[in-house]
């Protein structure tokens, strides 16, 4: 099994599927806290997860950002 994870509204999104390219239906779920996906996600053989780069303008860049657009380069970043 294989899972995409993203954020949302409610909390994380968890697509996941047995194989890739996938020919059945994906199964979805919400969880509400990153602790939960970990415990859902802990038997797939792959868990991949979505995490942006930056927060809107208004804020202080993170260390974290900083690192990672040295380490990556700015190719991609919108």
């Amino acid at each position: 099994m294989i899972a995409s994870v993203d954020g949302c509204k409610g909390g994380w999104l968890v697509a996941k599927s047995q194989s890739w390219p996938f020919d059945q239906s994906l199964q979805f779920e919400v969880h509400h806290d990153f602790n939960s996906v970990l415990e859902n996600t802990d038997s797939c053989a792959v868990v991949v997860v979505d995490m942006p780069i930056g927060l809107p303008e208004d804020s202080e860049p993170r260390a974290c950002d900083v690192a990672a657009r040295q380490t990556l380069g700015t190719a991609g970043c919108f």
